[in-house]
């Protein structure tokens, strides 16, 4: 713990926010659907929402800490609504993500660099479900299932919008190849 914030803080802030951009990115079909301005507006937005789902899934856990390896990393004075997790830790994760995932949107133009492929989709969303599938085990192992159900919620409704996303890229790609 530096000066209250648990050291974790600042590292899962890095690699959730860039699984959260690319599960947004690979949501709104990649490189062919991302037009500026409307389209990096739309990604800044899904990135932070998609940062935010996965620390709904994650918080909850890490509240719990003491009741597993993690260790007690933090408390609320006065416990919130969501398994004790206040909304406005959900809030400032996603105005959080906001900045982190604009930084890399509008100042360090990550739409403009990355060069998609199969293989780094693979392994972003490797990365982004990974994290669900590692909070959910942990989940499982606790014994909290109503928490469970509520995961299996958020990670579904994630996978329906970068299913349909990826869904919406290929038959834009098969409508393109049949017009040429």
């Amino acid at each position: 713990i530096n000066h209250g914030v648990p050291v974790w803080d600042s590292a899962s802030y890095v690699f959730m926010n860039f699984a959260g951009l690319c599960a947004a990115w690979t949501s709104i079909g990649g490189k062919t659907g991302i037009h500026k301005p409307r389209g990096y507006l739309k990604l800044w937005l899904l990135a932070a929402l998609f940062v935010t789902l996965l620390d709904v899934v994650t918080d909850p856990l890490a509240h719990m800490g003491e009741r597993w390896f993690l260790g007690k990393i933090y408390f609320y004075p006065n416990p919130g609504f969501y398994f004790d997790v206040t909304f406005a830790n959900f809030v400032g994760w996603y105005v959080t993500s906001l900045a982190i995932c604009g930084t890399g949107i509008f100042l360090l133009k990550f739409p403009k660099v990355l060069k998609w492929t199969g293989l780094n989709a693979f392994l972003s969303l490797g990365l982004y479900y990974g994290i669900f599938a590692f909070t959910l085990g942990i989940t499982i192992y606790l014994g909290e299932w109503l928490l469970v159900l509520c995961d299996l919620f958020w990670i579904g409704l994630t996978i329906f919008w970068v299913r349909g996303g990826a869904r919406l890229h290929i038959a834009q790609n098969l409508q393109n190849r049949t017009l040429e």
